[in-house]
């Protein structure tokens, strides 16, 4: 599968907080934008697959992420980044 998102120039925010059951592939065509990527929060909610988090109804708050995102970056057109 394949997605393709599109932000307008001075969104803050493109997507509220989730996770992703697949590997993620992001390849920056034009502009810039600031990824921070977290490692999954602990499974704190019951029958709520930590890895399906902020999807469907549920709400993944940034309170429940850790303090230190593990990727911390900005994307400038040409740059990609790769999240398994």
């Amino acid at each position: 599968n394949v997605n393709v998102y599109i932000s307008p120039p001075l969104l803050t925010v493109s997507v509220p907080p989730h996770t992703d059951r697949q590997d993620v592939m992001v390849l920056q065509t034009r502009g810039a934008k600031r990824w921070r990527v977290y490692s999954p929060p602990a499974p704190r909610k019951r029958g709520v697959d930590p890895l399906n988090r902020g999807k469907n109804g549920d709400v993944l708050s940034f309170e429940e992420m850790e303090e230190v995102p593990a990727v911390d970056t900005i994307l400038r057109a040409g740059d990609v980044l790769y999240v398994p």
